[in-house]
């Protein structure tokens, strides 16, 4: 099954977070996603090839790998302002560093469908997040996502580990105190 990308995410990134203009919303365009023309969903090829847009007109000194992560800090906060994204806003006050990581598979539905994401604990403050099927260098992305959320539930001692898993996937391993 592909990977495909809801409408939220790239509401959250491009609408909300980072309202792009002039060359960087015609590269959007090129990239295959039209701010002016949202579609209900979009293959995963479309989001990574905008997100490497955003990466590469917001932070043209980093690495890709970094540019990526950057780009998922900016993600998430947009996205937690959006009507799906608000949903997990409102719990993330209430939820430890374990109980969040425990949903972070089904926080990653609210913006994926077909993403097959696996928790792997590693013991009682520490597991690995893996997806089979999304390809590198999203999970710098995830680990933005994961760094920002960890910092609104006040995690300390927060350290986030992102590689390549495979041929087609990408892994997060996260720690905290």
């Amino acid at each position: 099954m592909s990977v495909i990308a809801k409408h939220s995410m790239f509401d959250g990134l491009f609408s909300v977070a980072l309202k792009p203009t002039g060359a960087f919303r015609e590269d959007l365009k090129s990239a295959g996603f039209d701010p002016d023309r949202p579609k209900p969903e979009y293959a995963l090829r479309v989001w990574h090839d905008c997100v490497d847009v955003a990466a590469r007109h917001l932070y043209p000194n980093e690495r890709r790998e970094r540019a990526w992560e950057l780009v998922g800090e900016r993600f998430i906060e947009g996205y937690l302002q959006t009507l799906v994204g608000k949903l997990i806003a409102v719990a993330l006050p209430f939820l430890s560093p374990q109980s969040f990581v425990q949903r972070a598979p089904r926080f990653m539905s609210t913006g994926l469908v077909g993403a097959e994401v696996k928790l792997d604990w590693k013991g009682s403050k520490s597991a690995t997040v893996t997806l089979t099927n999304v390809e590198h260098p999203a999970c710098h992305l995830l680990a933005g996502v994961i760094a920002v959320s960890l910092g609104r539930i006040n995690a300390r001692g927060v350290k986030i580990q992102a590689s390549p898993f495979g041929n087609e996937g990408s892994q997060v391993t996260v720690s905290w105190e």
